[in-house]
């Protein structure tokens, strides 16, 4: 009896053997086709580009795109072809949290902060809209002026993704523009975690995430702070998005600062403003080429 069922299991090791070996290994763009089959039927709505053969861009309803590399998972099925189903099931179950999140749109005023941006960003982003058919009135991006030079805008900021606010989606809200600055300004302020300053004679350089270390000149304790020294009014300048200097209206270095910003302004891939701005009374001003 023994020997019949270690012949019957053999038996059944060889077929199962067989059968996979009559199934070909599929390529990485075969691979991938599978994969956005069943993505699609999860993603209603979605859009998806493809690149290379294990690359692919996830487009959300809102305009929100997702970076999606399946090298890994090809390289499990690659190790047990047989795993297929159960390996592209796992995937696509690693970022259902952005379908979901993507899906649920609701704009919350505690999702809504205050970003900086330069007075050019507000015309490409408009242009933008128009060449995507979102040109009308309500689709236009809503935002209020700082000074002549700089914009703050809105954006929805629900820790997975940011979007931008238009106009519609701003009146949605029913705020007057000063709460609305108020409670996106707040918002702004508990995204602060991780701060850091890094300090060279007299010009501090602010890091944070990379997307609001230029916003956080709206932050009006960072300013008041006595922990902040500088020799004279304070002087700001962010160049990109991602860089925010700090000296002081008297101090000898302000012309490296003013050269670095603009520097940093024609290089960087989201460029704000080459211009230095002096804090005053509250408000922040251009601050002539003369006085530096």
């Amino acid at each position: 009896m023994y020997r019949i069922l270690q012949s019957f299991l053999l038996l059944a090791l060889l077929n199962a053997c067989a059968s996979t070996a009559k199934q070909p290994l599929l390529d990485p763009s075969a691979f991938s086709d599978a994969y956005l089959e069943r993505l699609e039927q999860r993603a209603v709505g979605f859009s998806v580009e493809k690149k290379t053969g294990l690359e692919m861009t996830l487009i959300s309803p809102n305009g929100s795109d997702f970076s999606i590399y399946l090298g890994n998972a090809y390289a499990a099925y690659q190790r047990d072809p047989s795993q297929l189903n159960a390996i592209l099931e796992e995937t696509i179950s690693s970022i259902s949290h952005v379908i979901e999140n993507e899906t649920n749109t609701e704009l919350r005023i505690d999702q809504v902060v205050a970003v900086v941006k330069g007075k050019d960003y507000i015309g490409d982003s408009n242009s933008s809209l128009q060449l995507s058919g979102g040109g009308a009135d309500g689709n236009i991006l809503y935002f209020e002026p700082l000074n002549d030079e700089l914009v703050v805008i809105y954006v929805q900021d629900n820790q997975r993704s940011v979007r931008l606010l238009d106009r519609k989606s701003i009146l949605s809200l029913g705020l007057q523009p000063e709460l609305l600055r108020k409670h996106a300004v707040a918002n702004l302020g508990r995204r602060l975690t991780g701060v850091q300053t890094r300090e060279n004679k007299g010009l501090y350089l602010f890091e944070l995430d990379g997307f609001y270390e230029a916003s956080l000149m709206l932050i009006d304790d960072i300013w008041q702070s006595p922990a902040l020294k500088v020799d004279g009014e304070i002087v700001v300048a962010l160049p990109a998005r991602d860089v925010l200097m700090v000296t002081g209206s008297n101090n000898k270095n302000i012309d490296f600062m003013r050269a670095t910003a603009a520097k940093v302004a024609r290089q960087s891939a989201y460029p704000i403003s080459p211009k230095l701005f002096l804090r005053r009374k509250g408000g922040w001003q251009i601050l002539p080429v003369e006085n530096e």
